[in-house]
């Protein structure tokens, strides 16, 4: 099996050209899209989904 491993999520999110998430809440979005760094890391056209069903409150 080959794969790559990086050191955070910037370097993943500048190296994809898709992103598959499945995290629970807002809160946690927020959190790897602001606090570590995946919006400003993104190129442009990179697809992300979150296949989670979100937070019902």
């Amino acid at each position: 099996m080959n794969y790559t491993a990086y050191p955070d999520i910037p370097a993943l999110a500048s190296a994809s050209n898709l992103i598959a998430l499945c995290l629970r809440d807002d809160a946690d979005l927020g959190d790897i899209f602001g606090g570590q760094g995946l919006l400003a890391a993104l190129r442009p056209g990179t697809i992300v989904v979150n296949h989670a069903t979100g937070d019902s409150s």
